[in-house]
């Protein structure tokens, strides 16, 4: 039923309900405030917050992030090249490697190969940079990376570090 003005809407509309689910004194019986709660309701105990270490997990400190940072390594012309990857590496002073990551929409479309790569750059850098040295390395993606081409990439990613590392004498 529609009604087109207020005056005719009824002024006898439904009953309240017997048990009401509100709080306060009208309140359904079985749910009254000193009524048991199950085990899911309510809130939970305190517990301690423990900060956990991840021993594979790539710090701040360990990656370029400044535009001038990517620009230094990208003059400094040292580079090796594979069929999925590009990689360029420069001398710091930190002590320490760290690396850029430069995966362009043009050469990946998707994200999702765009994220992979990412993902496959990191590993490899994570697992060697201890015998990079102080090196900034900026890894750039030439290609899409097919599924069935994961480990390949990686492996030539790896070799191409291993070019890096017996350079750093120069």
């Amino acid at each position: 039923m529609r009604f087109a003005h207020e005056a005719h809407i009824p002024a006898v509309g439904r009953t309240a309900k017997a048990h009401p689910w509100l709080p306060g004194p009208h309140a359904h019986a079985l749910w009254r405030r000193g009524h048991p709660r199950t085990p899911g309701e309510g809130p939970n105990p305190a517990q301690r917050l423990t900060l956990t270490v991840r021993p594979h997990s790539l710090p701040k400190a360990a990656r370029l992030r400044q535009p001038g940072e990517f620009r230094a390594v990208f003059e400094s012309r040292r580079s090796f090249a594979g069929r999925y990857f590009q990689v360029f590496a420069r001398r710091n002073g930190l002590g320490m490697a760290r690396l850029g990551l430069v995966v362009s929409r043009k050469v990946a479309p998707r994200a999702v190969d765009r994220n992979y790569a990412k993902r496959i750059a990191r590993e490899v850098f994570r697992q060697r940079r201890a015998s990079l040295g102080a090196e900034d390395i900026v890894v750039r993606l030439k290609r899409a990376i097919p599924r069935a081409e994961g480990i390949a990439a990686q492996q030539e990613l790896a070799a191409l570090m291993e070019r890096i590392a017996p350079c750093r004498a120069s």
